[in-house]
């Protein structure tokens, strides 16, 4: 029956769990990348790793960026505006800032 789609904002814990699955989603695609042999080290501290996933899983750069962002005050999507410009597309950016901002009049 297809994607539940909801118009209005998400509750705080709706957030926090979305950002919790998203991070794990983060923990997990370095694991199987290093259990696959696709990346040297699956150490989150080591500078190439996340320059090894950029280049090895379509869309992480997104997914990672929405995980930092999600129910982030404006104040934080200005700090990361160059990587929202980089990743995401423009009808993208504003939802993600809608789903963040618990703010009805936000309009897309």
């Amino acid at each position: 029956q297809g994607a539940v789609q909801r118009n209005g904002p998400l509750s705080s814990e709706d957030l926090a769990c979305i950002v919790a699955l998203l991070a794990s989603a983060q923990a997990f695609v370095r694991q199987v990348l290093a259990a696959a042999g696709l990346m040297d080290q699956p150490a989150p501290s080591r500078q190439s790793a996340p320059n090894q996933l950029l280049e090895t899983v379509p869309g992480y750069q997104s997914m990672a960026l929405a995980a930092d962002l999600l129910g982030s005050d404006f104040s934080r999507f200005l700090e990361r505006r160059q990587q929202l410009v980089k990743a995401l597309e423009r009808d993208e950016a504003v939802r993600l800032m809608q789903l963040s901002w618990h703010d009805d009049a936000l309009s897309p």
